[in-house]
């Protein structure tokens, strides 16, 4: 079973990451995120994990839903 890092990328084969079945410590490095030094800081951090992968490859915000959206939804409470 293929290994994807973002849910818009399941099912394009060129955008795994990796075998679930094949996974060893030593590939292990291929699927450790790497965080822009903005995000070590944010509070959305362990909810977004550096947000949408596929987002930020489109020049998108990668977090976008999580910390835009969501800050917008607590000023309406």
């Amino acid at each position: 079973m293929p290994w994807y890092r973002c849910e818009h990328q399941v099912g394009v084969p060129e955008k795994a990451i990796g075998n679930i079945a094949e996974f060893t410590e030593e590939n292990a490095e291929a699927r450790v995120l790497k965080l822009k030094s903005e995000c070590m800081d944010c509070v959305f951090l362990p909810k977004c994990m550096g947000g949408c992968t596929s987002n930020a490859e489109s020049g998108n915000v990668p977090c976008m839903i999580e910390k835009y959206m969501i800050q917008a939804y607590l000023l309406l409470l």
